[in-house]
């Protein structure tokens, strides 16, 4: 908190979870997170700036850069990718464009995407105050975690019921815990961040189909950094967001949830460690799919000319989300199975250029996608699975099942491979010299004693 601020007073004593899961924001440390949690932490920061990378080249990255110029002007935070903005500004940039490609991590059993909301203004704080890189990592896996705990007490499946999406919801009480700890707040500046954070709470699946639904990440971010920033101001919030009975996140946005959910475990069992990262740039739903669709086409050197059909099984509620998804635009090609698999049928390959518009106006692939391709739902596969069948012209047909996606918790991306998707993330932002840096920077995040220069890096050289 600033010096010499007067502290409003609060509207009661503190009370509920809330109070200890600001206690527990505030006073963990890097020396209480296990090491294997830490070293995935290194690797979910290296998965978000990797991911923002390839977002630039999001066609709707525009409009919020745009935006952010008139509301918050240039200043002295990064944006990734190019030029620099107020923390504002580079907070609902780079939210955006961790999440503008499909590529960035998510929490399956709440359908969020937490980093966009925690890293970004995470990244503007510790540039702007020159923090330690152990310092930046802790707060990031710490936003993380409260971020994911707020959602564990919501009870998602009646949360969900009632039309919301949880990253615009959830998401500012991991940058709200991660901004309070790079200021080094106390616990009283901590619980009125998190009260703040649900306040702006908000972001409906009426968005569906549009890229409003990545806007609820991005907002996130900002809400989450002004949360942090108001709360050390000595600006006073509910002392008890969560459970309190007259408006009370969980009782506003669910049924009154699973309030015990929220502090079970906490600080022994990290559920951070169960994000999923996606290797491809498309909703979480089709990894498996495209690892099918790889296994028989790649392997077995298949030509689109001589595929009959293809029919692709995936659980039911994944079909009723994605099945007639068309591809008019590159925003609905990432979230089309139909267009993804005739694109891996004749690219081998599922990255930023299958979704530009020379591929979505190909009239080939637009006619293997609309009369050879079948989506079918299948109750007997389960989670994120698909499964795979192509049938050749001569009778002949193979077939690919992939229950657990790469990136899964219980299949996780090798270093290896994230380091080959910032590479494929950064082709055309960063030069070779300056991508391996910023690698080496990251996978050692934990010895830089001022990241500021590390971060300056992601701007466009």
């Amino acid at each position: 908190m600033s010096d010499g601020v007067h502290r409003y007073q609060r509207p009661g004593e503190a009370t509920g979870i809330t109070e200890d899961l600001a206690d527990f924001a505030v006073n963990a440390s890097l020396a209480d997170i296990d090491e294997g949690t830490r070293s995935f932490g290194v690797l979910v920061l290296l998965d978000a700036v990797a991911s923002a990378l390839a977002g630039t080249h999001g066609l709707e990255s525009t409009p919020i850069q745009r935006m952010a110029l008139v509301l918050a002007g240039s200043g002295e935070c990064t944006v990734i990718g190019g030029g620099d903005l107020d923390p504002g500004g580079a907070a609902l940039v780079n939210g955006y464009h961790v999440t503008a490609v499909t590529v960035c991590d998510v929490h399956k059993p709440l359908l969020c995407h937490v980093t966009p909301e925690v890293v970004p203004p995470a990244l503007a704080i510790a540039q702007r105050e020159r923090v330690s890189g152990a310092d930046l990592l802790t707060s990031i896996i710490v936003g993380s975690e409260v971020a994911i705990r707020v959602g564990l007490g919501l009870n998602y499946e009646v949360f969900r019921s009632k039309g919301w999406h949880s990253p615009g919801v959830i998401g500012p009480f991991g940058g709200a815990t991660a901004v309070v700890r790079l200021l080094d707040g106390d616990q009283a500046v901590m619980r009125d961040a998190l009260g703040l954070a649900g306040s702006q709470s908000s972001g409906t699946f009426a968005a569906w189909g549009t890229p409003t639904i990545k806007f609820h990440q991005s907002r996130g971010a900002l809400s989450g950094l002004m949360a942090g920033l108001l709360a050390n101001e000595g600006f006073a919030a509910s002392p008890d967001i969560l459970t309190h009975p007259d408006g009370g996140l969980l009782n506003t946005h669910s049924d009154g949830g699973r309030p015990d959910s929220v502090l079970a475990g906490l600080g022994d069992t990290w559920e951070f460690n169960q994000l999923t990262l996606r290797r491809w740039p498309l909703a979480s739903g089709f990894q498996s799919l495209v690892e099918a669709m790889m296994d028989v086409v790649v392997s077995r050197d298949l030509s689109p000319e001589d595929i009959v059909q293809v029919e692709v099984k995936v659980p039911p509620d994944i079909y009723e989300m994605y099945h007639d998804f068309p591809w008019e635009t590159k925003f609905q090609a990432h979230l089309s199975p139909r267009f993804v698999a005739a694109v891996i049928a004749h690219d081998r390959a599922s990255w930023l250029n299958q979704f530009d518009d020379e591929r979505r106006q190909d009239p080939r692939i637009n006619d293997f996608a609309e009369s050879r391709v079948r989506i079918k739902g299948d109750a007997r596969i389960k989670g994120e699975g698909a499964s795979v069948t192509v049938t050749m012209g001569d009778g002949e047909a193979y077939t690919s099942t992939c229950l657990i996606p790469a990136g899964d918790p219980d299949k996780r991306l090798t270093r290896s491979e994230l380091i080959d998707k910032f590479h494929d993330a950064r082709d055309g932002i960063l030069d070779d010299a300056t991508a391996d840096n910023v690698i080496e920077g990251i996978l050692n995040i934990d010895s830089i004693s001022d990241v500021a220069p590390l971060i300056a890096q992601l701007g466009r050289p």
